[in-house]
């Protein structure tokens, strides 16, 4: 296998594993707070400048990973 490939491969099991990872602490926080019995809670709703903000920060890590690849 090419060192592309496998590095495509890396990435993406990488990827799914943090997905999966933020969801079940996002779900079980949720989860959490339903069973406390406080069926009142108001969620804020997420603003889309914290999505851009998220997404930046997330090509911001993977440019500093390109970065150290290159030394």
């Amino acid at each position: 296998m090419k060192a592309r490939t496998t590095g495509i491969m890396i990435g993406a099991v990488a990827g799914a594993l943090l997905g999966l990872l933020v969801a079940w602490i996002v779900l079980d926080k949720e989860e959490g707070e339903a069973e406390a019995g406080s069926a009142a809670v108001a969620h804020r709703p997420i603003k889309p400048t914290e999505i851009i903000a998220l997404v930046l920060a997330a090509v911001g890590v993977a440019r500093q990973v390109a970065t150290l690849r290159q030394r």
